[in-house]
């Protein structure tokens, strides 16, 4: 397919649209969308990283990749394949990626969740013994591998190590007065705040109440470096969005991966030989309305007009 450059223009426009929507660690939206007539680049915002939660950016680089497998659906579904090079430029290290109009058929895996995006919520609420379908967590497990990620379930025999380090992070950062204020403060949110979280949205762990009825599942990657964590939050975004598919409800729970020692537990645990990155937990509730996003006049810089020297360049 051939992409004429006013129809490039307005699909990579959709494209940012479609990454602003995206999840990420307390709803913090740790980016910004940099929007040229022949690219999207999607930039880290270090202004919005948890300093101490998140010293090294992992949670960071999380809800960026998140941000980028959006930015891919919103092009598959406008029927656009696209060229993702990512972390390009060593000189650059806000630059996480950018995205290029391809010639070609999209992935019509990813075309297929085009639809999701703006129907998947995080739900913290409690689940009804409802566990995922064997369906589901084929597509779950499908849709990590697709991103070079691996998605593990978490049988029986490891809930109660789930649980326990999960108990044992919370105990860790409570005591520490510059984690509680850090967390406070984007999960105390006032209502109609554009970030954040409002604390009346906060609801169980991800690994609390009736864990033999959900789907819990930790996603991982094999090594353990910036654009491995890149990756891992395209791959949680991708999973998401089959879950909102399948009719389901999901949250995350990153607590327990912030906190080395109960990183370590997990991951002699569950995860062995691989890094974990986020534990998800999946099953049946009630809706919940969405969090609110920033304004795209304040996310996405509109360069459209600008030259751009480096139109030549083919994306890796």
């Amino acid at each position: 397919m051939t992409v004429l450059p006013r129809a490039q223009s307005n699909t990579l426009r959709m494209a940012a649209d479609r990454a602003i929507l995206a999840p990420s660690v307390h709803n913090t939206q740790p980016w910004s969308l940099r929007l040229f007539a022949d690219r999207l680049e999607l930039h880290v915002d270090r202004a919005r990283q948890l300093a101490l939660l998140d010293p090294d950016g992992r949670e960071l680089l999380l809800s960026v990749g998140a941000a980028v497998l959006n930015a891919r659906v919103g092009m598959a579904g406008n029927h656009v394949a696209a060229l993702v090079d990512r972390l390009p430029d060593p000189s650059r290290p806000a630059l996480a990626a950018v995205l290029r109009p391809g010639s070609g058929d999209p992935d019509s895996g990813l075309a297929a969740l085009a639809p999701l995006i703006e129907l998947r919520h995080s739900n913290r609420s409690p689940f009804s013994p409802d566990p995922p379908t064997p369906e589901l967590v084929a597509d779950l497990l499908a849709a990590a591998s697709a991103e070079e990620t691996v998605l593990v379930p978490v049988g029986s025999e490891d809930r109660a190590v789930l649980d326990q380090a999960a108990r044992q992070a919370a105990t860790v950062q409570a005591d520490d007065p510059g984690h509680l204020t850090e967390r406070r403060r984007w999960t105390t949110r006032p209502a109609g705040a554009p970030d954040g979280l409002p604390s009346d949205v906060l609801g169980t762990s991800a690994t609390t109440g009736d864990t033999t009825a959900i789907g819990l599942f930790v996603l991982a990657t094999a090594e353990d470096e910036p654009l491995s964590w890149l990756r891992a939050g395209e791959a949680l975004e991708r999973a998401l969005l089959e879950v909102a598919r399948h009719g389901y409800q999901a949250s995350l729970n990153t607590q327990l991966i912030e906190v080395a020692g109960t990183r370590v537990e997990v991951q002699h645990a569950i995860t062995p030989g691989l890094f974990p990155q986020v534990v998800l937990r999946v099953g049946r509730a009630d809706p919940v309305p969405g969090t609110r996003r920033r304004r795209a006049v304040d996310v996405l810089h509109d360069l459209t007009c600008v030259p751009s020297p480096n139109s030549a360049e083919a994306p890796r």
